[in-house]
């Protein structure tokens, strides 16, 4: 694979969210319990994803849904940071996502839901995407996707973009399996739990995680990647069949994990590297994710020393 000097990376986040972490001792269904903040931060699949891409030395465009009522925070906190965000404002709230990290390593997350697609949202966040995307860019759709937005036209414009040569990236559950063979998208990253939304299997193993997404590529989708937690990762489809072990950790969070492994992939991709590279740094990228509290970017100096460890 060689690397393509002009392809862009850009980033879509359909619904953002702000992440809020609290630390407990315990908690208890039906009880109160009391917490500590400890960040509030401005995020979403697609957001985090380029703020890794970042880490990682690769700048890309950032297309973004915000609600008007509370997105001044959000926006103040992209004014210093090199990656070229695109804003499309819509009315309500942007929604907040609750993870309670509690002293036995646990993880608890409450997620509010994304709202509906408003009146002409669909047709304004077409008009950005058919404004910077060309042939041979790469397009990442991540995160929760509004009620409503792929009848009103994503599905049609991801399938355009398809015919226009642009790389589309899914990693969205939103995104159903009859959607998925209709945008036969580049690359779709399911981990266990959605990789068995979409092929009733959840792999608990290299070689099911192998066969499961035989049924992905079987009806259009071009490659698939699963993320596997502790396990590793697989890929499988035109850029070949290989394996990763993640490296054995003490994990801080594993949230925004997989959009970092999502970031070591593209990132790895877009430089011409080899298929199998380009898994080790997604393993790698998202290993290193889990070092850092909340939904921090990983470290480079911690995915380079993964990189130097992993067959």
């Amino acid at each position: 694979m060689s690397a393509n000097i002009k392809m862009k990376i850009i980033t879509f986040t359909p619904s953002v969210a702000y992440d809020i972490h609290c630390r407990a001792q315990s908690l208890a269904l039906n009880k109160e319990n009391k917490v500590t903040l400890t960040s509030y931060d401005p995020g979403g699949k697609g957001v985090n994803l380029s703020r890794a891409l970042l880490s990682l030395g690769k700048r890309s465009a950032a297309i973004a849904v915000l609600g008007e009522d509370n997105m001044k925070i959000f926006l103040d906190s992209l004014k210093n940071v090199e990656i070229d965000f695109i804003p499309v404002i819509t009315s309500g709230r942007i929604r907040e996502n609750v993870t309670v990290h509690t002293d036995d390593g646990k993880e608890t997350r409450i997620s509010f839901d994304g709202g509906e697609c408003g009146e002409g949202l669909a047709d304004r966040v077409a008009s950005e995407l058919l404004r910077i995307a060309e042939g041979g860019d790469i397009l990442a759709v991540s995160g929760r996707i509004p009620e409503g937005m792929m009848e009103r036209g994503l599905k049609a414009l991801l399938c355009e973009l398809r015919e226009m040569g642009v790389r589309i990236v899914i990693d969205s559950r939103s995104v159903s399996k009859d959607d998925l063979f209709d945008i036969k998208p580049f690359l779709v990253k399911p981990n266990e739990e959605e990789l068995e939304i979409y092929t009733g299997v959840k792999p608990r193993s290299f070689e099911e995680a192998l066969k499961a997404a035989d049924e992905l590529i079987s009806r259009g989708v071009e490659n698939v990647l699963v993320s596997l937690g502790s396990l590793g990762a697989v890929l499988k489809g035109s850029l070949g069949e290989y394996s990763a072990a993640a490296p054995k950790i003490e994990v801080i969070s594993t949230i925004g994990a997989g959009d970092s492994a999502l970031a070591g992939f593209i990132y790895a991709y877009s430089e011409g590297m080899t298929s199998a590279d380009c898994l080790k740094y997604a393993v790698a990228s998202g290993s290193a994710a889990c070092l850092t509290e909340g939904t921090c970017p990983p470290e480079k100096n911690n995915i380079s020393d993964f990189l130097k460890k992993m067959q």
